[in-house]
Formats: C-alpha cells, structure tokens, sequence
C-alpha cells in the first residue's frame, strides 16, 4: 500500500510541475510578492495573483508533496468533496505546513459550524524558515443568502468590537495559538482569519450584492461548473463548451463588477496557462489551477500512453505470425461485441479450471495450437503468464489474437482471458479433447511444451 501510495504521489508531482509553472510564469514578470512573508489575508485582500491546488484525495503524503514544489502559493484541502475526516484534515493541514505553504481549508457549506471551528482551531499556518504565515483561511460554498453568510462568518470569528456577532468558541491550547499566550492569540486572531465564499448557485448570482455586503468576507470564489449549470448555460449551450460562451462570461463579468463595488477580492479555476491569463486580464486574481486528483488522473493516461507505445512493439514485427484461424479479425469481433456479453465472458473465464501457462517468451504460434485445441470444450481460454515483464507478456497476447482469432476479453496481472468469437472453426481434423479429460500443457522460454495434471486455476484474487 505504500509503494501505492508513493507512486501515485509521484506521479501527482510531475504533473503539478506543469500547473506550478503557471505561477512562475506570472511571477517572473515581478508582479507577485512572495506570500511566505507576508500573511495570506494582507495577499488576498490587496488582490496580488494567487495560484494553488485543490486537494481532493485526502492524502497527506500526496499534500505535502505537491506542497513542496516551488510555484504554488497555498493548498486548499477540501471537506466538502473528498473522503475525509477532522484527524485526516488536521494530518493534510500539518502536511502543507509542512512544506511551508499555507492550507486553507473548503468547508460544507454555510452550516458546517464545526468545519469552521475545526479548520480554524487546527490552525492553517505555514512556516518559511522561522518566519509563520498566519492564514487561518476558510472557503464556504453552496451559499444563496446574505443570511447564509451571517451564518459563517459569525462561527469564524471570535466577539469583539469589530465583530460583535463573532460566535468562535475559545479553546488552548491550538496550533494557531502556539508560541503565544491565550490574550495575545485571541486579540489577534481575527485578523488572520480570511472567510471566503463561493458564488455557484442562481441564488447567490443574483443576490451577490448582498451576499457580499455582509462585514467579515475577504474573498468571493466562483464554482464555474455548478454555476453553469445553475444558470442552465451548461444545459443548453453545452459542457464544457459553455465556459467559452458570452452568456457565461456576462456572468463573470457581473461577478467581478459586484466584487469590486463591495471591496472584495475575486477568485476562479484557470486550469491552463491560457485561460490564467484570461482570467487574470479579467480581474480574477485568486486562482485554483487544478485539483490533485484531476493531475494524477491526467499524468496516468500521459503514462498509460506510453505504455501502450512500449518499444516491444518493434521487436514483434521481427516475428512471423500464422495467418487467423477465425474469418473475421479480433478487432472487429471486439467492436461486436456488447457491454453485457463482455461480462458474461469474464465471469464465465474466471470460473474456468483449465489453464494453460505461457513462457515468459513463448511464441505465438504454440500457444496458438493449445487454445485451439481447449476451445473445443470452451470458448474462454485462461492463460496463466509466470512472467515478470508486462511488455512481453503484452506483445504475446497481441500475438494470440492475431495467431487465433480470438479477443482479449479481460487482462490484470498474469491472467489472460482469450475468448474465441462466435465464428471460431475447430479446424479441419484436429483431434477433440473430451470435456473432463482436458490436460494443461506448458511452454517454458525455448518453446518446449510439457504435459501436467489438471490444476485448479488460480483464485480470482490474483488476476
């Protein structure tokens, strides 16, 4: 599970590299303070660009690692759509600070009053050497009223002149308050709070006049997807296509105008170089390039690509394959084939018994024979490959479609399972093996086949 998760980790990394570059991109005109100096409120509030993830998978490795890459100015993990739970986000939140970056954290909704006090009382504070950036900062979406925002903001933050309908409950010690006595944390504490909300509902659209009015809001984040489908943009004009529309952005436009009447900072996605530019020639300076989950989701299709261009593919053109036993070919019996069919097909050959083992180099052409021979009871062949390279293993079972007929129905690990299509000849006088009195037959690397008893196949947890 750990080698898992290290991988997956990794592979976050390097396609974070590209969303990272962003920021560098935008930072390298000078344009940008350096957030690590300076508290993440003062940065929100003056409207200098902004640029970071959104956490969705819940992982701590995976925040601290994506933390650590240069580019980014803050993480944002989230409660409202990842599996998580307080200890999971107290262990995200330390993992961001970890790396030196400041953790906000996306809340319920307006009514999650103990997201907020949890998110707030663990403290989202990133370190940069011995200076602390203060960023107990919360993101609270799904909100349509100006009530609804009373709501929140009266849970972030503690009573006080300024905040008379502050309603924080007071407790130590906390992360944030550390370092520090009670009096001192709780007098500054307010300040450091940065409340954000999320403008995604046609609710919100049309009262964010008032929505934003309400004292204590820092920042107004837009949810483009459920907004466009609020407004039914999505519906009618398309998804994703809609985003590009002009209704969608007189929208946007709308939104940035009441941002700036009310004297609150606007945010967006901006998940390309291209539209970060957009969205900042517009106005937009709080970004969110990505979300973990979409980045991984993104370099493992990059990597399943790759694999699929292997350069074994080079080594079976040197190989001279027997023509098709079947009329049609595989690929075009695969096309045929439906959804349920496919199914069936696996359940029948995961109940199968009879196995025939493969080489880890065995030639097509032998293993072909074999197949043939077990079709004549079954038209699921299981084959069993003992070897520890995918490529070849992959190339072989390019083969014995080719050699067969057949079509790969089902791969995972070193189980194969080769139906044979519903236009599969036996060949003219091959010998019919009886049902029941099947033997497997194996083929080590050189291509010599051994006879054995027959053997239960393996148990469905290994393929």
């Amino acid at each position: 599970m750990h080698g898992a998760l290290t991988a997956t980790a990794s592979m976050l990394a390097f396609a974070a590299c590209r969303t990272a570059s962003l920021a560098a991109t935008f930072r390298s005109t000078g344009t940008v303070a350096a957030t690590q100096h300076r508290r993440l409120k003062e940065a929100v509030r003056a409207g200098e660009p902004l640029f970071g993830l959104f956490l969705n998978s819940a992982s701590p490795l995976v925040a601290e690692q994506l933390a650590t890459i240069e580019g980014y100015d803050y993480m944002l993990v989230d409660i409202q759509h990842a599996p998580t739970d307080y200890a999971n986000l107290a262990a995200c939140i330390t993992a961001v600070n970890a790396a030196g970056l400041p953790a906000l954290v996306r809340v319920e909704g307006p009514h999650d009053r103990g997201g907020i006090q949890q998110a707030l009382d663990l403290g989202a504070a990133g370190n940069q050497g011995r200076r602390t950036v203060a960023a107990c900062c919360i993101m609270v979406p799904t909100i349509n009223t100006a009530a609804d925002v009373e709501k929140a903001v009266s849970a972030a933050y503690y009573p006080s002149d300024e905040r008379p309908t502050g309603s924080r409950s007071i407790s130590w010690p906390i992360r944030p308050q550390l370092g520090r006595g009670v009096a001192d944390y709780v007098s500054s504490a307010n300040d450091e709070v940065t409340v954000m909300v999320q403008c995604e509902t046609r609710q919100c659209h049309e009262n964010l006049g008032a929505v934003l009015s309400v004292p204590g809001v820092d920042a107004c984040f837009v949810g483009p997807v459920d907004l466009s489908h609020a407004l039914g943009l999505a519906q009618s004009l398309g998804f994703p296509a809609c985003f590009d529309s002009p209704q969608f952005k007189d929208r946007l436009a709308r939104i940035l105008r009441v941002c700036r009447a009310k004297g609150v900072t606007p945010g967006n996605f901006a998940v390309s170089e291209q539209k970060a530019q957009e969205m900042l020639g517009q106005g937009f300076t709080l970004l969110a390039t990505g979300t973990d989950v979409g980045l991984m989701a993104e370099a493992a299709a990059k990597n399943a690509a790759f694999q699929n261009t292997a350069p074994a593919a080079a080594e079976s053109s040197k190989q001279v394959l027997p023509p098709p036993a079947s009329s049609g070919s595989a690929s075009s019996a695969a096309a045929s084939l439906p959804p349920e069919r496919l199914k069936q097909l696996r359940r029948d050959g995961l109940a199968l018994k009879d196995v025939i083992k493969m080489g880890r180099r065995g030639a097509a052409d032998g293993l072909a024979k074999q197949v043939q021979q077990r079709w004549n009871t079954s038209e699921v062949a299981r084959l069993h490959c003992h070897g520890k390279h995918a490529a070849n293993m992959k190339l072989l079972v390019q083969q014995l479609e080719e050699a067969t007929g057949g079509i790969v129905v089902h791969r995972a690990g070193g189980t194969v399972l080769l139906y044979r299509g519903d236009s599969w000849q036996r060949a003219e006088g091959q010998p019919r093996i009886a049902e029941g009195q099947q033997q497997e037959e194996g083929q080590d690397g050189g291509g010599k086949q051994h006879q054995h008893q027959q053997q239960q196949a393996p148990p469905v947890s290994d393929c």
